[in-house]
């Protein structure tokens, strides 16, 4: 009997150390504010109150708090169409949900369309930022059709943009996203993109 209860305290204790131990990981692991990635305040939007309390609900394993938050940043950053920045940002935070709670697969149709949208408001605004930026996010969840459709999108901004290196950034990303860079891949100004 004494055995029994041994041995059911160390269970008890190792998963509590467990707990603990990834629930520091968590802490760790979780994106940094927008502050510390230099962002400040002004290039905040309405839905970054609600990434963060999302973050902080992650870092308790509250996965309810967590998904209550990321609908309202959701609803905030598709509520701002003057923006591709929301919804890449919406996006990446359903990834860090669904690795904590659903798995990653389950996760990443939502921040694909997501990211589509981000994509598609950065091609209306012009933004090369955007476009670079949701094409890094194609690249992380290992979608190169969209990632060389993105370079092709950057690539007509780019030569578009009274930027002095805007060409340039463009060659690099595409480099570093291991998208052929040839010229004759230049896309026309009505360059479609496919909804899947």
């Amino acid at each position: 009997m004494t055995d029994r209860r041994g041995s059911a305290r160390l269970v008890a204790m190792t998963m509590a150390t467990l707990g603990l131990a990834a629930g520091v990981l968590i802490g760790v692991v979780m994106v940094p504010s927008r502050q510390a990635r230099g962002q400040d305040a002004s290039h905040q939007g309405p839905w970054t109150i609600h990434i963060e309390r999302m973050d902080q609900a992650l870092s308790r394993w509250d996965v309810t708090a967590a998904e209550s938050a990321w609908r309202d940043a959701y609803s905030a950053a598709l509520g701002t169409r003057e923006r591709w920045d929301g919804p890449l940002e919406v996006g990446n935070a359903y990834l860090r949900i669904g690795q904590l709670a659903k798995g990653r697969q389950v996760a990443e149709p939502t921040a694909r369309r997501l990211y589509l949208t981000a994509l598609f408001r950065a091609r209306r605004l012009s933004s090369l930022d955007g476009v670079l930026a949701t094409a890094e996010a194609f690249a992380a969840l290992g979608d190169r059709e969209v990632v060389e459709q993105c370079a092709a999108v950057a690539i007509t901004l780019g030569r578009r943009s009274s930027a002095r290196h805007a060409l340039e950034r463009v060659q690099v990303a595409r480099t570093r996203l291991a998208v052929p860079v040839s010229e004759d891949t230049t896309p026309d100004p009505g360059h479609s993109i496919e909804r899947r």
